[in-house]
């Protein structure tokens, strides 16, 4: 049973990687414009999240 836990989450993971390159991949193109990447942050890019370590539970 151990086993096939560890082999969930092996697949868990690659496909969290995969998706995250994908992501990575579609935000580059979204923020390319005539050929040359944008210098300036969008708006969403721009604000600051709250860093998740700094929650309280």
């Amino acid at each position: 049973m151990e086993t096939a836990t560890k082999d969930l989450q092996a697949i868990n993971t690659a496909w969290q990687i995969a998706i995250q390159e994908i992501l990575r991949m579609v935000k580059r193109t979204c923020t390319m414009g005539a050929g040359k990447l944008r210098s300036t942050p969008t708006s969403s890019e721009s604000r600051k999240l709250p860093s998740t370590a700094s929650r309280q539970t």
